[in-house]
């Protein structure tokens, strides 16, 4: 597929995608309009990081013990051996190196999103280096626009919540402070680019899915609450008063549709765990069949979210978003799930290749994850005048083995659609 620019020239682009696909993109004049460096679970951990630190006598010997046990079983608590120390740099060099590889996109606008779980135990010297990673990273990308998440990692208070229930409000309090982590801000300034020659914009949004309750922070279990639903809502209504249309997209923690494995999503197959709660209601709200606000279609066309540290869909997905099938979403929607960007032990990730019959099933086509480590993904997003309403996304994994080195892997294609003018 080509991709034209403002004088007429084209430049191919890397895609993967069958042939209708093909011949459908090939013969539009597909014009750059945003690119999305999509980046979740980073899981930073500060060198002075003592997770045993908050804890006194009897509970801090109990941590301790329960390290030791964990380390020999070889069952690690994913998400708490922090980063790669190399990783942030190399994410930099490897910023640096696609923004300036291909002269089409360079001058086009990039959003910086971040889904979640910056730190590894939520203490604020993780907090802190977390925030200058992004900025480094934001500055790679010639000073982005950035939008950040807080994770349920993040809302630990320095240790395992379990041993620290007394912190949980001092936690909640410190996450407030933290400038960009309030997902209301998210729905009171969208970010937003015009679609060139419509009327029409591709729109941010974000909604929080972090339960601060003990029990649900041990299970890592997440939540949308039924007020964040009336907020988001109500923006959207605001939007639909102001004639602003086009592609919406929103960001939370916890994915709205993803085939996990009973294993995954239910501790001893009974108990909750991971997954968001009430996520086939959720996504039949997302759906809209209430048409609430009236003529606008779904409430978000593309979900971004992370948490699960397996990439989803996997590589190769590509056509129409009206042939991927998940869960509950609707046949003009489609979820994607990033990797953990730069966590160097993750044994979810080890086995994240499941057999095919465990995650196949009738409500998720493809149902394919990838459990590389080290994983970002960037988005680009294009129209063409001929195809009002129609959006084409081209999907880059990127990928590293140990931190040390991040590549990009060749791209697939999705066609997206926000409804006709």
């Amino acid at each position: 597929m080509a991709a034209t620019n403002a004088g007429g020239s084209s430049v191919p682009l890397e895609q993967r995608g069958t042939l209708e696909e093909q011949s459908i993109l090939d013969t539009a004049s597909w014009q750059p309009v945003l690119q999305i460096v999509h980046v979740t679970d980073m899981h930073v951990k500060d060198m002075s990081t003592n997770p045993d630190h908050p804890l006194q006598g009897r509970r801090r010997s109990l941590a301790r013990f329960l390290k030791r046990l964990a380390e020999q079983s070889q069952e690690w608590d994913d998400g708490t051996q922090g980063h790669y120390p190399l990783a942030p740099e190399a994410f930099k060099r490897f910023l640096i190196d696609w923004k300036a590889r291909d002269p089409v996109w360079r001058s086009v606008p990039v959003w910086l999103v971040d889904t979640g779980d910056r730190t590894a135990f939520g203490d604020a010297a993780s907090i802190q280096l977390g925030e200058r990673l992004l900025a480094m990273w934001q500055a790679a990308l010639g000073g982005c626009e950035v939008r950040t998440l807080f994770g349920n990692h993040d809302a630990w208070p320095g240790t395992q919540p379990g041993l620290a229930p007394w912190a949980a409000a001092s936690q909640q309090a410190l996450v407030a402070q933290q400038p960009g982590w309030n997902a209301g801000d998210w729905l009171t300034s969208p970010l937003s680019v015009k679609l060139p020659g419509q009327q029409a914009s591709i729109r941010l949004y974000a909604l929080n899915s972090v339960c601060w309750s003990l029990l649900s922070n041990v299970l890592a279990v997440g939540e949308v609450d039924s007020a964040s639903q009336s907020t988001f809502v109500a923006r959207l209504r605001f939007d639909a008063a102001q004639s602003e249309r086009g592609l919406r997209i929103l960001a939370l923690h916890h994915p709205v549709a993803f085939p996990w494995t009973t294993d995954e999503s239910h501790k001893a197959g009974v108990v909750p765990q991971m997954r968001l709660l009430h996520d086939e209601d959720i996504a039949r709200w997302l759906g809209n069949s209430a048409n609430d606000p009236a003529g606008v279609g779904p409430l978000a066309h593309l979900i971004l979210s992370g948490h699960t540290h397996l990439a989803h869909p996997a590589p190769g997905c590509s056509g129409d978003v009206v042939d991927v099938h998940q869960g509950l979403l609707g046949p003009y929607q489609i979820q994607l799930v990033g990797g953990s960007l730069m966590l160097n032990k993750s044994r979810r990730s080890a086995q994240g290749r499941a057999a095919p019959s465990t995650r196949a099933h009738d409500q998720f086509a493809p149902s394919s994850v990838d459990g590389d480590r080290c994983q970002a993904q960037i988005l680009r997003l294009m129209v063409a005048p001929e195809l009002p309403g129609a959006i084409s996304l081209l999907r880059f994994p990127v990928r590293s083995v140990d931190g040390t080195l991040y590549k990009a892997m060749p791209g697939d294609g999705i066609v997206l659609h926000y409804g006709t003018p």
